[in-house]
């Protein structure tokens, strides 16, 4: 059950006569809690490249982890550099250790007998290589022969006609 504020009549006065309200004890600072959330979006877009080249790729996993983190830079770049911004502090340090752990999981990179730590150094070592992927935009020609290829598809589903 959240916590009703106290009336002002129960609080302690400063010196002006202004209630002074206390900071509650469980507050996250705002600051700390913009970095968790611009860190979700991070990770969302990570997490869905990397799951549609896992279901999609056929290469191995680690092969597919770059391909995913290169799609992700290309596609939100802009949260990743505002995530660099803040490297060095606690809590994205520990978002993002937490974060690549997982990711290393996921690529086969946490072996038996390693540490978490080892399998964290491989995985920024692998990813550190890493630059944004260039798809090219499909241009008038290759759009039209998609869309003629594709009614041929369908007329030959249809038994022909």
């Amino acid at each position: 059950m959240p916590q009703q504020p106290a009336p002002t009549t129960f609080l302690p006065r400063a010196a002006a006569g202004a209630a002074v309200v206390p900071a509650p004890r469980h507050a996250v600072p705002e600051a700390d809690q913009a970095l968790r959330l611009l860190h979700q979006r991070w990770v969302t877009v990570v997490d869905g490249c990397l799951e549609t080249e896992l279901e999609c790729g056929d290469g191995e996993p680690v092969d597919t982890l770059r391909t995913a983190w290169a799609r992700a830079l290309e596609h939100s770049g802009e949260i990743k550099a505002l995530l660099d911004a803040h490297i060095g502090e606690p809590v994205h340090d520990q978002l993002t250790d937490r974060h690549l752990l997982r990711l290393a999981q996921a690529a086969g990179m946490l072996r038996p007998g390693h540490t978490p730590r080892e399998g964290l150094d491989e995985v920024q070592r692998v990813l550190a290589t890493v630059t944004p992927a260039r798809t090219e935009k499909p241009g008038w020609f290759a759009r039209q022969w998609r869309h003629v290829e594709e009614d041929r598809l369908l007329r030959e589903a249809r038994g022909g006609w």
